[in-house]
């Protein structure tokens, strides 16, 4: 009995193990900045384009690099 359960303990421990994750697609930022700013300037919000504006650059600017 102490055989079949010390047998079931390595077949668990070594069955649920992934060699590699599963990676999470990256999300395209530079996409969802731009349809914010679009959205601010629909709604002449100009505190929503002062935030998203540095983020919309330095998205493009990260992907130009």
């Amino acid at each position: 009995m102490r055989g079949f359960i010390f047998i079931l303990f390595i077949i668990l421990i070594t069955g649920c193990n992934t060699a590699n994750p599963p990676q999470k697609p990256e999300k395209n930022w530079v996409k969802i900045y731009k349809n914010e700013l679009k959205i601010a300037q629909e709604n002449d919000d100009m505190d929503a384009w002062i935030f998203f504006w540095p983020e919309y650059k330095k998205e493009v600017e990260r992907l130009n690099d």
